[in-house]
């Protein structure tokens, strides 16, 4: 089992959702989104993980 982040635009929260592998594939929650580089390392406040919790 894994946690993703994902966050609720309207509220501009944050919340884990628990995903696994199946057959050897992870799936994906369709609300997560990879952070791009610059997001990731230059502003990694605003990241779903890192804001408050919803």
């Amino acid at each position: 089992m894994l946690a993703v982040y994902c966050k609720n635009e309207e509220k501009e929260c944050g919340y884990p959702v628990v995903t696994r592998c199946v057959d050897g594939t992870l799936k994906i929650p369709e609300c997560f989104k990879e952070p791009g580089r610059v997001t990731y390392n230059m502003r990694p406040k605003t990241l779903p993980s890192e804001i408050k919790m919803c």
